[in-house]
């Protein structure tokens, strides 16, 4: 059985982790969350891991959080699907929270669920031809899970607008509204993360600890458990809801939603 995670480690302390599901654009089920919140766990843990690359494997880094895996709400009772949930903010959360810097590295786009993640690494280095899109709200969701994350990075202009749209933007786009650090021309992708790695490692690994727990405690909202418990909250209620359920049902027949009817 193919690992749907894949992790590597370097003999300078670099670890890759590669989310390998590329026939679903490496969708985030429930084994993808699994493995990458212990794996973060486990990380953060180890003193002589120095930085953390994360990627997906063929030519798209994350398409958003899995179909089936939303699905799974409409035959769950409400604390199956609140766990379901919690177990996919638990790994945003983790990733935020590693105590080693945390790269991400795009190829392709990113979408929804993908973003979260993206909004949740400390650098983020994206390919010129790379798309982004938050399309929760097309699908009948909200992007609570994110919100968190977003507000400490995008701000409230930006937020409001791509989140209430849904609608796609390109790599510099991104880069102007800071979800993305930066963005290079698609073939210099592993060399431009290979740079910020080499970056990292020629500082001390005990100031970086202390860097990323500072920018923590001063980040603005600051990411709490109640600001977590909120946002899993209004996922779990929106993934159980009736739009969930047209929004999925409408994107696998390739049609659009009710409410989309009058939409150009």
């Amino acid at each position: 059985m193919t690992e749907s995670v894949i992790e590597t480690r370097d003999s300078r302390g670099v670890v890759t982790l590669t989310i390998n599901r590329p026939a679903q654009r490496n969708a985030l089920d429930a084994t993808v969350i699994e493995a990458v919140t212990a794996a973060f766990v486990r990380i953060s843990g180890d003193s002589a891991i120095r930085a953390v690359v994360i990627a997906g494997a063929g030519p798209v880094f994350c398409a958003g959080v899995d179909f089936d895996w939303l699905r799974r709400a409409q035959s769950q009772d409400a604390a199956a699907n609140r766990a379901d949930t919690d177990s996919l903010a638990a790994m945003y959360r983790a990733v935020d929270c590693c105590t080693r810097p945390v790269i991400a590295k795009v190829q392709g786009g990113a979408w929804a669920g993908g973003c979260s993640l993206l909004a949740a690494c400390d650098v983020v280095v994206a390919g010129e031809g790379a798309r982004f899109a938050i399309t929760e709200a097309r699908i009948g969701l909200t992007p609570s899970l994110m919100l968190p994350y977003m507000m400490g990075r995008l701000g409230l202009r930006q937020i409001r607008r791509y989140c209430l749209t849904g609608e796609v933007f390109d790599a510099e786009t991104a880069r102007q509204i800071r979800l993305v650090s930066t963005v290079v021309p698609d073939p210099n992708l592993e060399s431009a993360v290979a740079g910020v790695v080499d970056a990292l490692l020629h500082c001390a690994p005990e100031s970086l600890v202390q860097t990323k727990a500072l920018v923590r405690e001063w980040t603005r909202p600051p990411v709490t458990a109640a600001a977590i418990a909120l946002s899993a909250e209004a996922f779990a209620r929106g993934r159980g809801g009736d739009e969930a359920r047209e929004g999925l049902d409408a994107r696998t027949g390739r049609r659009n939603p009710g409410w989309a009817a009058g939409a150009g």
